[in-house]
């Protein structure tokens, strides 16, 4: 049975229980050699299967996983395959050569670990292999040795090659760079015209005080072609316009890949270890550094870092996959204060994205936001369930119950005993009675010996799987213990409670009416950990809450527009309780003027008397620094 790039859901249950040889076949690249193809791999592994077991098609499971790194520890087949072999599903594991299971040594040790403690065996069709023979351990360490240190020397040519041509002054292969043209034939990148034109458009519209924003509908509505599709992106935009090499210097090797125990990072180099190519100029050093200037300043300041955020950089959106970064919104109180209120908010869902030609906002994903204190405080009880009871951790691993298990070793054990109870009558009836042959005994002692015998491999293996899985729960329960006495030092300090839950919670995925946790691997064994779902509750919109909606319009003086974003509703329908209620509807200068006479003798206070700068008056009350210079006019 062939699964080819690993579609688990294509396999039936029933035919699994058929398996008892499991192979594996990969291919990191489509250009691979061609022994190294999937379907070479395939029918080699195929035919070694029934020369070896003499076992039919029915029994192989063949898995083809493609386009994955064999340093990456997380290949989900591979896994998947690892999993069902702790399911009883599969003995032997077969793929070609050791370097398709990984081509790190320490990789290649782990999984040949994890298959032995199950009690399975790994066979390569190229290799000779038997881990009871010392000399053939031997030897097959030293071919993944050897299989690491080519590869290391692959890639070490490999960046000695491209130091080679940036010192040349050419171009290593790159992606498209907006503003030039790459020269295959001579490996420069030659000037774009059209594109340095849209570039230096860009440049003047900052001089001349425009935002990223403003820019991009600009561009938008004139019809300008976008560098990706036909929408303008403010990320877009933003990245060019802060990018340095439009002075005429390109740099490389600012950073560099490391690997440690098969996981990859990106470290930076220190700025002596790059290198630069010159390009073509579209401006000099100091229109650049006006360019930045200008952009910091239209920026507005970064007060959401200030924020109670226990998940900066865990969330993301369930619709669209973005990442959820942080927004906050201004409240009033009674207290004549602002209460500064956090939003996780899609990266996607933004409004400065425009269509070329029409200039209307393009919004990649719709939907609701979500308050960050109100999840921030679900997910934190979700951990201190897990701190405060392990078991809470273990049931979302994909193993059995160790209770189970144990009724399990115990049926062997007495299966074993009835056996051999049942070989001890029959030696007392032949010797007794001679009711028997004696080659009748033997053969009826044979069949007894070999159910014996495949009893006893049966209790081995679950012995083996209740041994390993005490020892996952032991360490699992060392690991939170250590987390928890870390916290308990001080169980109010947000830094501690942040590292806590960066330690247990690897994402999290917020959906309209839940959230996935995805939980961290607290331990070095490959496991198969379920997402954790969280109900997510909604509170009802304030839509009847008439009182509310009249506070907000005639109190705090909130516009339609406002009062819709809070509530959900419709302007219509906001407007119809308005007018059933006896509430004049006011134009938007008319709210925008009693708005300001009322947040005057708050905001005169913080600057004119306490002295407050406007960046401080932004971070603190939520009063933008525009905003307070137009209720400052007021004065006058």
């Amino acid at each position: 049975m062939i699964i080819d790039q690993y579609d688990k859901n294509k396999v039936e249950e029933k035919d699994l229980l058929k398996i008892t040889v499991i192979c594996y076949a990969r291919v990191s690249t489509d250009e691979q050699a061609e022994r190294y193809s999937l379907s070479s791999q395939i029918d080699n592994m195929t035919d070694f299967c029934k020369r070896k077991f003499g076992v039919s098609e029915d029994e192989i499971l063949v898995v083809a996983e493609s386009g994955k790194s064999g340093d990456d520890p997380n290949r989900p087949a591979l896994n998947w395959l690892l999993d069902l072999m702790e399911k009883g599903i599969g003995r032997h594991l077969v793929t070609l050569h050791p370097n398709r299971l990984s081509r790190d040594s320490y990789l290649q040790s782990q999984i040949f670990h994890r298959v032995w403690v199950l009690g399975g065996q790994v066979h390569f069709v190229e290799i000779d292999f038997d881990p009871d023979n010392p000399e053939s351990m031997l030897l097959m360490t030293v071919q993944g040795s050897i299989a690491q240190y080519n590869k290391s020397k692959i890639l070490e040519d490999s960046k000695r090659g491209k130091r080679q041509m940036v010192k040349a002054g050419k171009v290593p292969g790159i992606r498209k760079v907006f503003g030039y043209t790459f020269d295959k034939e001579k490996d420069i990148l030659i000037e774009n015209k059209e594109e340095k034109k849209i570039y230096l458009l860009m440049v003047n519209c900052v001089l001349n005080d425009m935002s990223v924003s403003k820019i991009g509908r600009y561009l938008a509505k004139s019809g300008i072609p976008a560098p990706y599709g036909n929408v303008w992106y403010h990320s877009s935009i933003q990245r060019i316009l802060k990018s340095e090499i439009y002075t005429g210097k390109f740099n490389f090797f600012k950073t560099s890949t490391i690997q440690s125990q098969g996981i990859k990072k990106i470290v930076e180099n220190p700025e002596n270890e790059w290198l630069s190519v010159s390009i073509p100029k579209y401006i000099d050093e100091q229109v650049w550094q006006e360019v930045q200037r200008k952009l910091s300043k239209k920026s507005k300041p970064n007060s959401t870092e200030k924020m109670y955020s226990l998940l900066r950089g865990l969330v993301k959106c369930g619709r669209c996959g973005g990442a959820a970064i942080i927004k906050r919104y201004s409240k009033n109180t009674k207290s004549e204060q602002r209460t500064l209120i956090g939003y996780y908010t899609c990266c996607n869902s933004g409004k400065k994205n425009y269509v070329v030609g029409s200039g209307y906002i393009h919004k990649k994903c719709k939907g609701r936001s979500w308050r960050v204190d109100e999840i921030d405080k679900l997910i934190w009880e979700l951990v201190q369930n897990i701190l405060n009871y392990p078991e809470e951790y273990t049931k979302q691993i994909d193993i059995p119950n160790l209770i189970d298990l144990d009724k399990k070793i115990d049926d062997f054990v007495i299966q074993i005993q009835e056996k051999q109870k049942k070989v001890d009558e029959l030696l007392d009836a032949y010797v007794s009675s001679q009711i028997m042959t004696l080659t009748e005994l033997d053969n009826r002692l044979n069949n007894s010996e070999s159910v014996i015998q495949a009893l006893k491999i049966s209790l081995n293996d679950f012995r083996v799987k209740r041994d390993r899985y005490k020892l996952i729960n032991q360490q699992i329960v060392i690991v939170l213990e250590d987390i928890r006495v870390h916290l308990d030092q001080n169980d109010t300090d947000i830094n501690l409670k942040r590292t806590a839950i960066e330690k247990i919670v690897k994402s999290i995925t917020l959906q309209e009416k839940s959230i996935e946790v995805d939980l961290n691997n607290l331990i070095g064994y490959e496991l198969n950990i379920k997402k954790v779902f969280v109900d997510l509750y909604v509170k009802p919109t304030i839509a009847n809450n008439v009182e509310d909606i009249i506070n907000m319009y005639e109190i705090e003086f909130f516009t339609m527009q406002q009062i819709c974003e809070r509530t959900g509703l419709s302007k219509v329908k906001i407007r119809d309780i308005l007018i059933k209620n006896s509430i004049h509807i006011r134009s938007k200068t008319e709210v925008w003027e009693l708005k300001r006479k009322k947040d005057f003798p708050i905001i005169e206070d913080l600057y004119l008397n306490k002295g407050f700068s406007l960046k401080r008056i932004y971070n603190e009350y939520g009063y933008s620094p525009d905003y307070v210079k137009a209720v400052l006019k007021l004065k006058s």
